[in-house]
């Protein structure tokens, strides 16, 4: 248990460095406010954690930038190509049930 929070407090910090380009820009906006920049990135984090559920890889592969990588559990460096494989094998070490919601609906 205590890793799967690790691991989603790990995902969630990821998701809010992919969305801060976009958030920096919405800011600078007139009118823009910190309630819409909220409730975009609880929609994205909900998507992300959709697709994992769903262990649609496609829908993963769009939260990694190209230069992601993954350090796992026994130290071994993966690539974001092979990272995104374990979301596609039958025996991945995070099945849907095995995972909780980030947020509260």
């Amino acid at each position: 248990m205590r890793q799967l929070l690790q691991y989603q407090s790990r995902v969630l910090a990821a998701v809010a460095l992919l969305l801060v380009p976009t958030m920096s820009a919405r800011a600078q906006q007139p009118g823009a406010t910190n309630t819409a920049i909220e409730a975009q990135l609880r929609q994205a984090i909900r998507e992300y954690d959709d697709a994992l559920r769903r262990g649609d890889v496609a829908a993963i592969g769009r939260f990694f930038a190209e230069e992601y990588f993954f350090v796992n559990p026994r130290g071994q460096r993966l690539t974001r190509a092979e990272r995104l494989a374990t979301f596609g094998r039958a025996g991945r070490s995070s099945t849907p049930s095995q995972l909780t919601p980030i947020l509260a609906p």
